[in-house]
């Protein structure tokens, strides 16, 4: 099940969308079917992708409170990206948010570290 893969992982990097201005309902329903210490020491990093800029802060006034009210160690590199930024293939190919990604991806894999000794 899902949640067992969350409580035996490491780290994380949650992605959603950003629907009427809030993070899904999916990942809600998610972590209302987590147990309260699901995230306790563990390094996560946010990703949120929205059709507008004026989103860009749902992750840091939404997702980033419940990670916080389950004892998770958030990420400060975290990854807003506007969904004009994917090509007709899908992928994104701004130089920018893919060096955000890769700052993302270092700061977790260096907080891990630290945290595992």
């Amino acid at each position: 099940m899902v949640v067992n893969k969350i409580l035996d992982a490491d780290f994380f990097i949650i992605g959603t969308p950003v629907y009427q201005a809030s993070i899904t309902g999916v990942l809600k329903n998610l972590f209302d079917h987590l147990p309260i210490d699901a995230f306790k020491s563990k390094v996560v990093g946010m990703i949120t992708i929205a059709g507008t800029s004026k989103h860009f802060l749902v992750g840091e006034m939404q997702l980033k409170p419940i990670l916080s009210f389950f004892k998770a160690i958030v990420a400060s590199n975290n990854v807003f990206i506007p969904s004009k930024s994917f090509n007709e293939q899908n992928q994104i190919d701004e130089t920018d948010i893919i060096k955000r990604i890769d700052n993302l991806i270092s700061e977790l894999l260096f907080l891990q570290n630290k945290l595992k000794g």
